[in-house]
């Protein structure tokens, strides 16, 4: 249970997580409509093209899910033809260099509500006849059935398969409480090793910065949710928190309820693993990419750093994604701390963290105070009266 503020306030978790999801819909239904998602929208990084494939919007978007995600709402996208004529056009542009090939969109690539079934098995197969080597399909957890994962082999029988899911959190509840989603560990665990017998990796996205807990709690987290990705054999992709418009994220941001990370957060996490581990861990969105909205004023806020250490931890950030193995990545986190960290008091106010409050009391805390916010604003009920108003 969470106590409010009030003496005679006492509301259950899941009565407040309801509510907070449905002041995330009433923040995205601002939102106008993002060019991105209206056609095959590229992203290129070295050997790597990300084709991002237009849908309407991810289903969890639509139920509130997800505090953080804004990956854009379409528009009713065009005929398979066109679609497909677009992504052609996208992996010729692209040329020889093409290595690793990432098939997503805003939603999940494998869900028939984000991008038809006839539509997903058609840019499968162009994918097997490309050049790239690897084929990665970013996806959520309910979308992989045993029957959708032999069906995906038998497309691309000959290539490398990665399944890149958003896990966030390994802990259920921070998942639930912290990020307002659910993928069951236990569930996820099973479908790696289904994903296994048939030859194919998963890797899983990992979020530095939950929202309500205190940045040591952030950090531990965050290495407690890589470590168990990669003791079952998955890869990891790291994800330094963007607060991006039209979330309950900015929202809270804007009540002075969540602080953004330090960009010092990353290479101080980083540090913490061997050599072997980095090989294994990606990092992604850390500042090198966003959605753009035409309205003045409207932007994502990025981790923070100072004029003095921004281009040694963007030229850290940019090595470290070419790097290729896991040894020279350790000796880029070393150099960044050791050769850059000095430049500035940005590193130092990172490694001071918020210590002493228990994880979940610190939680319900900041919750109670975004509720109150969200009440005044006349967005949600007041605490006082959830209770009684169960969704």
């Amino acid at each position: 249970m969470l106590e409010g503020l009030g003496k005679t306030t006492i509301v259950h978790e899941e009565d407040l997580t309801a509510h907070f999801r449905w002041a995330n819909r009433f923040f995205r239904r601002q939102r106008p409509i993002e060019a991105s998602c209206t056609h095959c929208d590229p992203f290129r990084q070295g050997g790597l093209l990300e084709i991002s494939v237009p849908s309407l919007r991810c289903r969890h978007d639509a139920e509130g899910g997800c505090i953080m995600c804004n990956y854009g709402v379409g528009i009713m996208p065009q005929s398979q033809a066109e679609l497909e004529s677009q992504f052609d056009a996208c992996l010729k542009a692209m040329g020889p260099e093409l290595d690793l090939l990432l098939l997503c969109t805003n939603g999940s690539f494998l869900d028939e509500q984000s991008v038809a079934l006839e539509i997903q098995e058609s840019l499968l197969r162009t994918a097997q006849n490309s050049a790239a080597a690897t084929i990665i399909i970013e996806t959520h957890l309910d979308t992989l059935s045993p029957e959708k994962l032999r069906r995906i082999r038998q497309l691309i029988p000959s290539k490398a398969i990665i399944l890149e899911a958003g896990l966030e959190s390994a802990d259920p509840w921070v998942q639930e409480n912290c990020y307002l989603k659910s993928v069951p560990p236990d569930v996820l665990e099973q479908t790696i090793k289904a994903a296994k017998r048939l030859d194919m990796m998963f890797q899983l996205n990992v979020i530095l910065g939950a929202p309500f807990l205190t940045a040591q709690d952030q950090a531990k987290d965050a290495e407690r949710s890589i470590r168990w990705a990669l003791d079952r054999g998955a890869l990891a992709a790291l994800f330094p928190m963007n607060i991006k418009p039209y979330t309950l994220l900015e929202y809270a941001h804007k009540k002075g309820l969540y602080a953004p990370i330090s960009h010092w957060a990353v290479p101080l996490l980083l540090s913490r693993f061997s050599p072997d581990s980095l090989g294994r861990i990606d990092l992604a969105w850390y500042g090198n990419r966003e959605i753009q909205y035409d309205t003045p004023g409207v932007s994502t806020i990025f981790p923070q750093d100072c004029p003095v250490c921004r281009e040694p931890l963007q030229k850290f950030y940019r090595a470290y994604a070419q790097a290729e193995d896991g040894t020279q990545r350790y000796r880029l986190v070393q150099d960044v701390l050791q050769n850059s960290g000095h430049l500035c008091g940005c590193m130092g106010k990172a490694q001071r963290t918020e210590k002493g409050e228990e994880r979940s009391s610190y939680m319900r805390r900041i919750q109670t105070a975004l509720a109150d916010a969200l009440a005044e604003d006349k967005i949600i009920l007041p605490i006082r009266d959830i209770d009684r108003h169960r969704d």
